[in-house]
């Protein structure tokens, strides 16, 4: 019997969840942080376009802290939602 090639075995499903809810937690406090930060320290920014920064800094922690919520769930397709916070 041969076992899969490492690239080919799949995680188990609760490790899989369990790094993925760390992954948007670190997302989600890392985001809130660079939106205090941005907030409170003076920049070269426009001042129009400061509140706009931090508050999609803001939203993105937000939305981080939604699927880490969510992420406990079997209904959470989770490779999907890795996927769109990475690229984002």
């Amino acid at each position: 019997m041969q076992t899969p090639p490492l690239a080919d075995a799949e995680p188990p499903n609760a490790a899989a969840r369990a790094i993925g809810r760390l992954f948007f937690g670190t997302a989600a406090a890392a985001a809130l942080a660079s939106a205090l930060i941005l907030w409170s320290v003076p920049t070269a920014l426009a001042a129009p376009a400061r509140p706009w920064l931090v508050g999609a800094i803001a939203a993105l922690a937000a939305l981080c802290a939604l699927l880490m919520r969510a992420g406990a769930g079997p209904r959470l397709p989770l490779n999907a939602a890795l996927f769109a916070v990475a690229t984002l």
